[in-house]
């Protein structure tokens, strides 16, 4: 077996580090970072969650239309 030593972690814990990171560049060191670019993480997060959000409504509308 191979040691691998390139596990990523894409838990709650590297969001929020990423994101804070982000803020102290920003904020702390004073240097403008665009909106996108300081959001991103949030916006990438809340794609994501708009997308499966849409898709379980659809699912359910579906559903609901087969079975009346």
């Amino acid at each position: 077996m191979s040691d691998d030593k390139t596990n990523y972690s894409y838990g709650v814990g590297s969001y929020l580090f990423v994101q804070c990171a982000l803020f102290v560049i920003c904020f702390g060191f004073n240097k403008p970072l665009p909106w996108w670019a300081l959001w991103f993480p949030s916006l990438l997060c809340g794609g994501i969650l708009v997308i499966v959000l849409l898709v379980l409504l659809i699912v359910g509308i579906v559903s609901w239309l087969t079975t009346r």
